[in-house]
């Protein structure tokens, strides 16, 4: 998985060595930080915009918003 400055979170298959997924995870903002667990199939984005979000990396449904930090947010852990 990998952020990009533009917003958006790619989900790459590495056999084939191609995107299989984009979301639009910040739009506006710059991703900082990606985390991933694919046993739990969730993945974690942070971004300049000071929100981190929590998404089903199979389908790319938000589960979650967290809002509250005034600055980038720049690292978290998926467990």
């Amino acid at each position: 998985v990998t952020g990009t400055g533009d917003g958006f979170c790619c989900i790459w298959d590495t056999e084939r060595l191609r995107v299989i997924r984009t979301i639009e995870a910040h739009a506006g903002s710059r991703v900082v930080f990606v985390s991933a667990n694919f046993d739990s199939g969730m993945t974690v984005t942070g971004a300049t915009d000071g929100r981190l979000r929590v998404w089903d990396t199979e389908n790319g449904d938000c589960l979650g918003t967290y809002d509250g930090h005034s600055d980038p947010i720049s690292a978290s852990i998926v467990d």
